[in-house]
């Protein structure tokens, strides 16, 4: 399934920027990935 393999993607990303990102670029992904969280939620709604 793509949806499968974006998120192990996304996944990769977010501990990518863990590991070597500054603490703005953790916040940055973090608030990028809250957003896309409520979006997806919001799909459910519809």
């Amino acid at each position: 399934m793509e949806l499968w393999e974006q998120l192990g993607q996304l996944h990769a990303a977010a501990a990518q920027v863990m590991s070597a990102g500054t603490p703005e670029q953790v916040a940055s992904a973090t608030t990028t990935i809250t957003e896309a969280r409520k979006a997806i939620y919001r799909l459910l709604a519809e």
